[in-house]
């Protein structure tokens, strides 16, 4: 949340794009992610 985006809290849920999300809204997302993911692996 921190960086702007809401991962789904259960495995069973889904992301959904919609005609609202552009490439850079998308491309953002994938960044935001991959922060995360640094992040909880310690290399923040």
């Amino acid at each position: 949340l921190d960086r702007g985006v809401m991962l789904p809290p259960s495995q069973f849920e889904a992301w959904f794009v919609s005609l609202a999300h552009n490439e850079a809204l998308i491309d953002r997302t994938v960044e935001a992610v991959g922060e995360a993911l640094e992040a909880s692996a310690g290399g923040d």
